[in-house]
């Protein structure tokens, strides 16, 4: 989950969990939603904000024009397995 590099206090909605030992550490992000989020604020806690929700560089939505018909194979399924 790419985050901003700082905290934001008034706008951060990503709650940070830093676990393992020193050489291995394991960074995981919490997006908060409602009363989860309405706590951690009003506790003090540091939150930061997704990158996708401030980024310059983020490009709009290029729809595929009228007309134009795509043969695309079928998605493979991922073979990526989360820890």
């Amino acid at each position: 989950m790419p985050v901003d590099v700082s905290p934001d206090p008034d706008e951060g909605t990503i709650r940070r969990h830093i676990s393992g030992p020193s050489d291995k550490t394991i960074l995981r992000g919490e997006a908060l939603k409602g009363d989860a989020l309405i706590r951690a604020r009003a506790d003090g806690e540091r939150l930061w904000m997704h990158h996708g929700a401030t980024c310059s560089e983020q490009k709009p939505f290029n729809p595929k024009p009228a007309g134009l018909s795509l043969n695309l194979p079928p998605a493979r399924p991922s073979r990526r397995r989360f820890r």
